[in-house]
């Protein structure tokens, strides 16, 4: 949830490796970050084609986290 330059050194190593070994934790990374960029800074013009990304993959949690925004 944390932005990512305030990552420590180990955090980041760990963070790379986990993404790397799982594509899924990758892309709810990513969707996370790219959500909560959004709402930092104000860009809730961005939200309906966020909202249509999330849909289109097969994570429920975010999904259903989706469906609660909507």
């Amino acid at each position: 949830m944390r932005e990512p330059a305030t990552l420590d050194e180990v955090e980041r190593e760990d963070l790379a490796a986990c993404c790397q070994v799982s594509p899924t934790l990758n892309q709810a990374y990513r969707l996370v970050q790219e959500f909560l960029v959004m709402v930092r800074q104000r860009e809730g013009q961005r939200l309906d084609a966020w909202l249509e990304k999330v849909e289109s993959l097969a994570l429920p949690e975010l999904q259903s986290f989706a469906s609660g925004v909507e």
